[in-house]
């Protein structure tokens, strides 16, 4: 590969940068071009995650995955106590005709502290995808809710590497089997932001357990863990929770 004398200047990281995004973006296009990449296709997705981690998103896994985040729910709801916390504040909006797969993922969010806003993106109702500046988006696969309320929206899109790549979701269940999907399809590393959700939703929803290595990126003088003890002491809890009942 011959670089331009401009790039050659470049610190080396910046060039490293430089070159990822160029191929994110070559994959991105031939998504458009391969049958089994259309993300605009959920049904076609599906099939590719599934070569790609033998999971298949049938009517069978949706069933037992609803079940799962309606455990979850009930954890959660028998844990909080407090209205006015973060969590109490879902979970009355849930209460009030939420979507339950929706309510339980906002409560693993705000139970890890991760960065919600990295992984819904709220935007007007009536908005289209022209309306919507890049730069509003996260570069790391997200849902972006139109509405006010994702517990109650009716209208979802997804979006990676701040694009939009499927503008007419129905359900919340679709967008986030979607949107976990693309982290898998396009290779992408678990943002730290969101590492620990997005583990818990692979580890306890999707049933992806590698016996080593996580997808979570890594960070400097950070110890790096096989799986987040947080996501093994929730897992455990809710599994006792659930016993229990």
């Amino acid at each position: 590969m011959i670089l331009p004398p401009l790039c050659k200047t470049l610190p080396m990281i910046c060039l490293l940068n430089t070159i990822l995004m160029h191929q994110v973006h070559l994959l991105l296009d031939a998504q458009f071009h391969h049958p089994a990449l259309q993300v605009e296709d959920p049904a076609g997705m599906k099939a590719h995650f599934k070569e790609l981690t033998g999971i298949d998103i049938n009517n069978s896994f949706e069933e037992s995955a609803s079940s799962k985040f309606r455990r979850i729910l009930d954890y959660f709801q028998f844990q909080c106590t407090e209205r006015a916390s973060r969590a109490g504040r879902i979970l009355t909006k849930y209460r009030a005709g939420g979507d339950h797969v929706c309510g339980a993922v906002m409560l693993l969010l705000t139970h890890f502290k991760n960065d919600q806003d990295h992984f819904l993106v709220m935007v007007e109702d009536t908005s289209v995808p022209s309306d919507i500046c890049s730069e509003q988006l996260p570069a790391t696969p997200c849902i972006v809710v139109c509405g006010e309320n994702p517990l109650t929206a009716s209208v979802y899109m997804v979006a990676v590497d701040q694009m939009i790549v499927n503008d007419h979701l129905l359900s919340f269940t679709e967008a986030l089997y979607l949107m976990f999907s693309l982290y898998y399809i396009l290779n992408i590393s678990y943002p730290v932001e969101l590492g620990a959700t997005l583990e818990f939703l692979q580890r306890c929803i999707f049933r992806i357990n590698p016996h080593k290595g996580t997808k979570v990126e890594k960070r400097e003088k950070k110890r790096a863990y096989s799986v987040n003890p947080r996501v093994l002491s929730l897992t455990s809890k809710i599994a006792a929770f659930d016993w229990g009942e």
